[in-house]
């Protein structure tokens, strides 16, 4: 999925993005499948938990029971 972000930001900045060039491999064409078929996996919670810890919530104190499992 990191490669779909990539290329999207590379898309958006165009000539403004800080990298010379990039390779995306074996990006999901197709993200809505590739979300569909990870649900319920061991990698969709590990992800999610990461998500959560890093990116959305720093306080757990914010976070309701169901988000810290």
């Amino acid at each position: 999925m990191g490669a779909n972000v990539m290329t999207k930001a590379a898309g958006q900045y165009g000539k403004d993005f800080p990298l010379k060039a990039i390779c995306a491999v074996n990006n999901p064409f197709d993200l809505w499948l590739a979300i569909n078929l990870m649900r319920g996996t061991a990698y969709e919670k590990n992800l999610s938990k990461e998500l959560r810890r890093q990116l959305i919530c720093k306080d757990e104190d914010q976070m309701d029971e169901a988000e810290k499992a």
